[in-house]
């Protein structure tokens, strides 16, 4: 996977204390979501903080300005110099009773022609989310996990692998399917400690 794009992503696993992204990222080059599954949460809305740390990262969702049901998402790094802003594009689905969420990196401050270039792929990121009153959980797909699924014959949606990562290459109907068939499974979507709004 293009290195720009796993940076991309490495902010939310900071972020989220996704650990298993330290080494490979997921990535789909189909949306999870279609005109049908879309889903608006008005709970997601607002900023959400890292309660452990003195300096905290933040993401922020707000409304998208397209008029469709998805969010812009902003997330912000204190601690890079200069701190740093990225932008994603966000998209909420409802599959087997859970909540799923789609984020593509579409920006970032400071961004060169090459980050733009990446940002321009527009690959997709998943991850199983649940709001529970001021608590945001959030699993991103644990992708030495799924690849040793892979390998063992636990799961099955197209894919290729890349640098490393697995890039699912499943049609929106199949990967909803395959999310949906995986939607309990906490070793593929493992949770990890949850942010809290900021008041």
């Amino acid at each position: 996977m293009p290195g720009r794009l796993r940076q991309a992503a490495s902010t939310l696993a900071v972020l989220f204390a996704t650990v298993a992204l330290a080494c490979c990222v997921t990535y789909s080059v189909s949306p999870l979501y279609d005109a049908q599954t879309s889903f608006f949460e008005p709970a997601l809305l607002g900023t959400w903080v890292d309660p452990q740390s003195d300096k905290p990262t933040t993401i922020t969702f707000a409304k998208t300005k397209t008029g469709d049901n998805g969010y812009d998402a902003t997330y912000y790094d204190p601690d890079n110099t200069p701190p740093k802003t990225t932008f994603y594009n966000v998209h909420l689905v409802k599959l087997n009773g859970k909540l799923f969420l789609d984020a593509v990196a579409t920006g970032a401050s400071g961004a060169s022609k090459d980050d733009d270039a990446a940002f321009a792929k527009k690959y997709h990121l998943l991850a199983r989310i649940s709001i529970e009153g001021d608590r945001f959980y959030f699993g991103l797909i644990d992708d030495n996990r799924l690849q040793e699924g892979f390998n063992s014959g636990k799961y099955s949606v197209p894919h290729n692998i890349v640098e490393g990562d697995a890039v699912l290459t499943a049609s929106t109907a199949d990967l909803q399917k395959f999310v949906a068939d995986h939607a309990d499974d906490d070793q593929l979507f493992p949770p990890a400690e949850p942010l809290v709004r900021k008041k």
